[in-house]
This record gives structure tokens, C-alpha cells and sequence, in this order.
């Protein structure tokens, strides 16, 4: 009965029927969500849904789970999203700041993307971080699976992002992907950056309290895990 239920509830949101709910697994430090004009702080265990604006402060930090579409996203430091957006499939905008995202595999054709300045990331089974700096400049980082990087750039075509590749854009510039730095992996991306060493630290030296060594564990500290 249960797994009848999660399918109604995928259905119901892929026809339209029910708003898209998001679930706070964790939360640390300041995360605000706005609904409207209203503002609210982020606790641990409770719903947010498509259109929410989602802010982390300093020492802020959230995992937010979309339980129809099998993700999971972990919110840094300094960071501002935005949950769903007026293009189809889009699960969440990453105006600024830092992310990283773990897709589950899913069967059929169901889109699940995310949105930056420059392009949108469409993934297949994947775990990923990208950063997006003040100017839109954006940094992906690859560690399972490929993102597809659809540019908004007019007559720039898909670019394949492997795992262990990386890839750069902005609004104004066309995707280039090219092999991580060496000794590169999830806990340096964590701690340094999508660059691996290349770009400077978060604001409060953020390195533990992570999604852990592996690229599917959610952050040690934040949850149980998940296998």
C-alpha cells in the first residue's frame, strides 16, 4: 500500500494535481525559507514546496530531500535557491552559493533538473556539486554518473559532463569541461570548492559536517545513512 501511495503521489505531481513538496532532513545554523512575503526559519523535518526561496546564512546549513523524484540536495553555507521554477522538470534554482546534489536511478522519462545563470544541469543517476559565483559564473564538479549541461547561451549545443571531469559557464560564457585536478574528491570539493584548491575556501572554512567520503552518504552528522 505504501509504494501505491508514493506512485499517486509521483502521478499527482506530474499532472499538476499537488503542489511538489520538499522535506528538511536536516537543518544547521540560520536556513530561511520564504513562502510568499512570509519568512520562516528551516527546521529539521519540516515541508517546503515549489516557488519557496531558500536562504542559508553564514554557518547555515540544510539537506533537502524531494521523496517523488529520488534527490537529495545539500545546501552550504551563504547560499540562496530557488525550489521548482517556470521551466519544466526543474527541481531547484541555484541563484548563488555552493550545492551538492545526489540523484537516485529512475526509470521512464521524467526530467529532473537544475537551473543556474548559465545553463541547466539534467542528470540520470548522478552525484554532483556546483558552485555558482556573484557574477554567475558557475563551476561543476562531477563525481558519479553524467550531467548534461544545456547552455543559455542561443546555438551552443549539450555538453556531456563525465564523472571525474569537471565544467565551467557562465551567462556569457559557453560550457568547457575538461578533467579534474588531481586528488580531487568529494570532502576537497567540500572544503575548497568546485576548483579543488583553485578557488578560495567558504567564508567559515566549511569542511566537515559533510555528505562524508562518498558521494551518496548524506552529511555525517546531518541524518542517518542511506544505502
Amino acid at each position: 500500500m505504501r509504494n501505491l501511495a508514493g506512485l499517486a503521489l509521483v502521478l499527482a505531481a506530474a499532472q499538476g494535481d499537488a503542489p511538489l513538496e520538499y522535506r528538511f532532513e536536516q537543518v544547521k545554523g540560520k536556513v530561511v525559507v520564504t513562502s510568499g512575503q512570509q519568512e520562516r526559519r528551516a527546521t529539521t523535518g519540516a515541508a517546503a514546496f515549489g516557488g519557496d526561496k531558500v536562504r542559508t546564512g553564514l554557518f547555515g546549513h540544510a539537506l533537502l530531500s524531494v521523496p517523488t523524484h529520488g534527490c537529495r540536495f545539500e545546501l552550504f553555507p551563504l547560499t540562496r535557491a530557488v525550489l521548482t521554477s517556470d521551466q519544466p522538470g526543474v527541481l531547484l534554482e541555484l541563484q548563488k552559493g555552493k550545492l551538492w546534489a545526489v540523484f537516485d536511478a529512475l526509470v521512464g522519462n521524467q526530467e529532473r533538473l537544475v537551473a543556474t545563470p548559465g545553463a541547466t544541469l539534467a542528470v540520470r543517476g548522478t552525484a554532483y556539486g556546483v558552485e555558482v559565483k556573484s557574477q554567475g559564473e558557475t563551476f561543476l564538479a562531477v563525481f558519479e554518473g553524467t550531467v548534461e549541461v544545456r547552455s543559455h547561451l542561443p546555438e551552443v549545443p549539450p555538453v556531456l559532463v563525465p564523472a571525474g571531469h569537471m565544467c565551467s559557464f557562465s551567462p556569457t560564457q559557453r560550457p568547457f569541461s575538461r578533467p579534474m585536478p588531481h586528488g580531487m574528491s568529494p570532502e576537497t570539493w567540500r572544503q575548497r570548492g568546485a576548483m579543488g584548491g583553485m578557488v578560495p575556501r567558504d567564508m567559515d572554512g566549511h569542511g566537515e559536517g559533510g555528505m562524508g567520503g562518498t558521494t551518496r552518504r548524506p552529511p555525517s552528522g546531518m541524518g542517518p545513512h542511506r544505502h
